[in-house]
């Protein structure tokens, strides 16, 4: 992971005298925005769950999840479901008092940040999720600071060129760079499909 203010350098050429909350706000806006479009943060991991660890494995730190690629339990892909469905299938589930089935057979999110295996049992979980910053984030993925600095930049002065009274405000040129931003991100829709990042999955017990 790279810190924000490795970034700096590419927003104070433009925007000299800005403050770094403004500057990191913006460039941290500007890497979720550049994650939601691209899908190109994509996380993979393979790790054991046991009833004494979770029943709901949370994202790595610093991020939030954008999407559920797949999930397998033990090799076998378990189907996602929202909360209602599964209220339908396994009325007790939440509870984890149900055992109409003998092994895991869904995935759900209960909350925006975490996943859970229904019904819950101890294994081995496969996921494959895509992530994006979250609003706290202090630093950014290797890939992103490395591969797409220029963009994250661009979207980034986008916002702050644009602040009024200050006195590196340049409305004409923030339109620009917001302009450029947003064309290449029009660019990067099936980027995703081919980026990769691995770190290790945090969990922890979440009795629901």
């Amino acid at each position: 992971m790279i810190e924000l203010d490795a970034l700096l350098p590419n927003i104070r050429l433009y925007a000299p005298g800005v403050a770094d909350p403004t500057a990191y706000f913006a460039i941290r806006q500007a890497a979720i925005e550049f994650c939601e479009r691209s899908r190109t943060w994509r996380y993979e991991d393979e790790f054991g769950v046991s009833v004494s660890d979770s029943e709901a494995i949370y994202a790595p730190p610093k991020s939030v999840i954008l999407d559920i690629d797949g999930a397998w339990f033990n090799g076998q892909k378990l189907t996602p479901k929202t909360p209602n469905q599964l209220d339908k299938l396994l009325p007790t589930w939440r509870s984890g008092a149900d055992k109409s089935a003998s092994k895991p057979l869904y995935v759900t999110q209960t909350e925006q940040n975490t996943i859970q295996i229904v019904p819950f049992q101890a294994g081995k979980l496969k996921l494959s999720l895509f992530l994006k910053p979250a609003q706290d984030a202090d630093e950014l993925p290797n890939f992103l600071a490395d591969q797409h600095r220029e963009t994250i930049a661009w979207g980034a002065l986008g916002r702050i060129l644009l602040i009024p009274n200050q006195s590196f405000t340049n409305p004409e040129m923030g339109a620009a760079f917001g302009q450029m931003f947003q064309q290449k991100l029009d660019g990067k829709s099936t980027l995703g499909f081919t980026g990769q990042q691995r770190a290790p999955v945090r969990t922890r017990a979440s009795f629901l």
